[in-house]
């Protein structure tokens, strides 16, 4: 009994002691030169060791930790349940010791990696900050549309569905996401790139959750749920890959995304880059000639690009069983850690209309959105 008792509370004083140290962590994160320098520090060395492990196995960490901690839950359950049909409550404590450790574990390695990042100093690539006529709306939103049209007369669609196939397996994928990362020349991102793992089973459920992509910091892994169609693939892989490489914030990571893949030559990259923020680039024709204006620029979508929108909307119209489950959960994470919920994976436009006398409507766009900076940083780069 008495060995029981030492026992127990040196355990209870290592567990108070892992919380401690959780707190201290997660109040540091707000302040953003010490959530920076251990960024690229502290964190960065943990990731890059653990990622270099994790992203040489071809399967996913994070799936198995997930089927373990599943039959874990179980099996803790029924002797729990064994014990205390025994012997009641006495002596039951070590019994919620187990979960306890294991969450204080994770959190705090979650904290000291991905909770860090969340508050980091803002993103390191280029963006146009300059003004930009009304004149050149047209010639801007113009450019982008004949680059759109362009990559999608490069690529393959199925001819029943009108969907986008794939040119590249994941290892292939990869390969050519980290030739793209690897330009990138600042030492806010991470050396370390890794691999994007697939998911198996979970993608079955994961469709259903609308979740198309897990990065988990502590493994330094970046997950996929390959259920989701072809065009969406580059992004949500350029998506995760940018969590690994010390990004968290989505809408960060939504932007680095971009970047990379805009910034490469290869076709089926800048096409999913396209078909992600192209609506935000829409806005330059409404702006310019108003709403017929803007009717008459996407119409001159390629009808490939249109096919392969439509099949993107039907298939996640039929795999919605358990969206708002997810929804709700992907929104509570992101609130705890000081974003905007899923709210900030949108690109934030900032349009005003006006009603003239005739009847008609004025759009004026009143700042530019990220993505709209990042159209306007390559279209004044390319010219």
């Amino acid at each position: 009994m008495v060995r029981y008792k030492k026992h127990f509370w040196v355990a209870l004083s290592i567990l108070i002691f892992l919380i401690a140290i959780l707190i201290v962590v997660s109040c540091l994160k707000y302040n953003s030169t010490i959530a920076e320098y251990w960024s690229r520090t502290v964190a960065r060395y943990y990731q890059v060791a653990i990622g270099t492990l994790t992203s040489a196995l071809p399967f996913s960490i994070f799936e198995i930790v997930i089927y373990l901690l599943v039959i874990g839950v179980i099996v803790w359950l029924v002797f729990l349940i064994r014990h205390l049909y025994k012997v009641g409550l006495r002596f039951s404590s070590k019994f919620w010791l187990i979960p306890a450790y294991f969450v204080a574990i994770t959190s705090l390695l979650y904290a000291m990696t991905a909770g860090m990042q969340y508050n980091r100093y803002p993103l390191d690539i280029p963006s146009y900050e300059g003004t930009v006529s009304e004149n050149e709306y047209m010639d801007i939103a113009n450019y982008f549309l004949d680059e759109y049209n362009k990559t999608a007369e490069q690529l393959t669609f199925d001819e029943d569905s009108g969907a986008l196939i794939a040119p590249y397996s994941l290892d292939e994928l990869n390969a050519v996401l980290k030739e793209e990362y690897a330009k990138l020349d600042s030492d806010y991102f991470s050396e370390f790139t890794p691999n994007t793992k697939k998911f198996f089973l979970l993608q079955y459920l994961y469709v259903e959750l609308g979740i198309t992509g897990v990065s988990f910091a502590p493994l330094s892994e970046a997950n996929l749920n390959y259920k989701m169609t072809s065009s969406e693939l580059p992004f949500v892989a350029a998506h995760e890959i940018a969590h690994i490489k010390g990004v968290m914030r989505e809408e960060d990571a939504n932007l680095l995304a971009f970047y990379v893949l805009l910034n490469s030559d290869d076709p089926f990259l800048k096409y999913s880059a396209f078909m992600w923020t192209f609506s935000s680039l829409n806005i330059f024709p409404l702006a310019y000639g108003g709403y017929e204006c803007y009717q008459e620029f996407v119409a001159n979508l390629n009808p490939k690009i249109i096919k392969d929108n439509a099949y993107r909307y039907y298939f996640w119209e039929s795999h919605n069983l358990f969206e708002r489950v997810g929804n709700f959960f992907n929104n509570l994470y992101l609130y705890v850690f000081g974003n905007d919920g899923t709210s900030s994976y949108q690109d934030n436009i900032d349009i005003s209309a006006s009603e003239n006398p005739d009847g008609t409507i004025n759009y004026t766009i009143e700042s530019f959105s990220r993505y709209q900076k990042m159209y306007l940083y390559f279209y004044y780069l390319n010219q």
